[in-house]
């Protein structure tokens, strides 16, 4: 009998949840290959689990049997996935289908790493760390063509998902921004209390987000968007350590003010900005990569001809320094030591 708080459950319900789980997608939720290497062993030796390759793709679906096993396990959890011919790894899929799927199942993977809670439907009703895939947003009203990969509600607020791939990530400024309003329709619906809806965007790197940003539509969508913050996260360590920030927000608050602490605030403030530095220049701190916030900064200080500081981790400043202009100095934030201060990951 499989436990239901086991990897090998939750690497079931994550392809279920995704359709096709890319192996990227198993190596971010099970990082140590020795681990990761039995288990998918087993679960194909006993035909839970197949390898489907195609187009120089490989994925992983589910069988007929484990298909079987999940949906009478937990036949309300995983019945929109499965029943009434909802299953996508039936189907002969697109690349791009294939590539969404991935991208959905990185998602989760990442998500699920950091979390390890159980993500399951609880009547339209979330509540902390709960995980809505995009299929269960869908279900709840009609956004066509909306990029999200899913919605994640951490203390009751609202982190809409993308998943950017190393091609171009196409943007519909008014599809998203009704995606935006449904997850906050839906958060309110469940006697949540937010105002505000956040976004996450993964990558693989630093590149991408540099990428998304010089796409000429981006910034100004950016700064449109219904989303409160928007923070870049790459699908790897970095990444995990990132997410963890965001989810303990005492432990944020507190690495924040350890930050700023020898830097003071003003009480008029014409260009936004968390604190001011020595020599009385505006300073964004920027760990968290928020992508809204860092354009907002950067058009304000270019607006009125000034110069300014960023404050980020120092795996976000290659690709944070090819946006911004000379007028920015970037000062970095040992990742590694404040992995090993204040994160176990």
């Amino acid at each position: 009998m499989m436990e239901k708080n086991s990897q090998a459950y939750q690497l079931l319900t994550l392809i279920c949840m995704s359709g096709e789980c890319s192996e990227k997608a198993v190596s971010i939720f099970i990082p140590e290959p020795d681990q990761r290497n039995r288990l998918l062993a087993k679960l194909i030796a006993n035909k839970l689990v197949k390898k489907y390759q195609k187009d120089n793709i490989t994925g992983l679906r589910l069988t007929r049997k484990s298909k079987e096993f999940l949906y009478t396990s937990e036949p309300d959890r995983f019945s929109l996935y499965l029943s009434n011919g909802a299953d996508y790894s039936m189907r002969r899929s697109s690349i791009t289908t294939r590539n969404r799927q991935h991208g959905i199942s990185e998602t989760i993977a990442i998500i699920q790493h950091v979390c390890m809670e159980k993500y399951q439907r609880q009547e339209n009703k979330p509540n902390i760390s709960t995980f809505l895939s995009a299929k269960e947003v869908k279900s709840n009203g009609t956004i066509i063509n909306s990029k999200l990969t899913g919605v994640w509600l951490n203390e009751n607020i609202p982190w809409v998902c993308y998943h950017t791939a190393e091609e171009s990530f196409c943007w519909y400024e008014n599809v998203e921004k009704r995606a935006a309003a449904l997850v906050h329709s839906m958060i309110k619906t469940a006697d949540t209390k937010t105002s505000s809806v956040n976004a996450l965007l993964f990558g693989n790197t630093m590149t991408q987000a540099k990428m998304y940003l010089e796409n000429p539509k981006m910034p100004m969508a950016l700064q449109n968007s219904h989303f409160h913050r928007f923070c870049f996260i790459p699908l790897d360590k970095n990444g995990i350590m990132l997410l963890q920030l965001l989810k303990n927000r005492e432990l944020y608050e507190n690495l924040f003010s350890i930050l700023t602490e020898d830097l003071h605030k003003k009480e008029m403030n014409y260009i936004l900005n968390d604190v001011y530095n020595k020599d009385g220049l505006p300073v964004l701190v920027c760990i968290d990569c928020d992508l809204k916030r860092l354009v907002s900064f950067k058009t304000q200080l270019d607006y009125a001809n000034c110069s300014g500081e960023v404050i980020c981790f120092d795996f976000q400043k290659a690709g944070i320094l090819e946006f911004c202009n000379d007028n920015i100095e970037i000062s970095t934030v040992d990742s590694e030591r404040v992995r090993e201060l204040f994160l176990s990951c």
